[in-house]
């Protein structure tokens, strides 16, 4: 049995896994207390204004990607106009949802967020498990992602609000990336970038959830703009990935 063969069984597995734990549980609710950032402060007319235009960084991320469309393999050039479109749409959608934080405004910030999560987690499926898989799965993967939110947003309405698909379309191409970056690590093309996304990421993930209050009640500058601002960078970092990849 071939390396590839292997891996695409693991990854099965791993998913299959990860839904049949998930919903052996009872259904995740979003908490509330997600919406409540350090930084309120209204500038320039503008609610919780810093949260607002620390958005402004990911258009320009998105705007990259679409230096790469002309690419002529389809797949790359679909891959390319997607994370384009997912990043702005996540700086849209994110400073909407930071204007009035709340789950229906939340929704604009996550549909976006599915896009640039399957379009990455495709690209490196295509490059190192499976051409043939990454292809047919992009459309029934992205419609699974955008369905996940409003599935989620449904059933918050139902007074029942249920994430767990939506978890599966965040997290699992994030630990079948491990994975796949372990299994496979010298065929990777422009790895060097991965590994600069990841650790913008992580970064991101830190200021967000450690650092919003402490930041703001010290230094008057919130936790979560600066992660906004390294979100972004990681965007900016898969798109120099990409291009090493065409260019390979």
């Amino acid at each position: 049995m071939k390396r590839n063969e292997i891996l695409q069984y693991i990854l099965s597995f791993v998913l299959i896994a990860f839904i049949f734990g998930l919903l052996q549980g009872k259904a995740i609710p979003q908490d509330l207390s997600y919406h409540n950032f350090a930084d309120d402060c209204k500038h320039f007319g503008t609610p919780n204004f810093w949260n607002v235009i620390s958005n402004l960084p990911f258009l320009f991320c998105g705007s990259l990607f679409f230096k790469l469309r002309n690419n002529s393999e389809p797949f790359f050039k679909s891959i390319a106009i997607l994370m384009g479109i997912g990043f702005i749409l996540t700086g849209l959608g994110s400073a909407y949802y930071h204007l009035e934080p709340n789950n229906n405004t939340l929704v604009w910030d996550r549909i976006p967020m599915t896009i640039v999560f399957v379009s990455f987690f495709l690209l490196l499926v295509h490059q190192c498990v499976s051409k043939t898989i990454a292809k047919y799965s992009l459309v029934p993967l992205l419609i699974s992602g955008i369905l996940s939110v409003v599935y989620w947003i449904y059933t918050e309405g139902q007074g029942d609000g249920d994430l767990r698909w939506y978890i599966v379309i965040q997290f699992y191409p994030l630990v079948a990336t491990f994975i796949i970056l372990v299994s496979s690590w010298k065929n990777i093309k422009g790895r060097s970038w991965i590994l600069l996304a990841f650790l913008f990421y992580i970064l991101a993930k830190i200021f967000e959830t450690q650092l919003d209050e402490l930041l703001f009640k010290n230094y008057h500058f919130s936790g979560h703009s600066i992660k906004h601002l390294f979100s972004a960078c990681s965007g900016v970092a898969l798109y120099y990935w990409i291009k090493k990849t065409i260019q390979s």
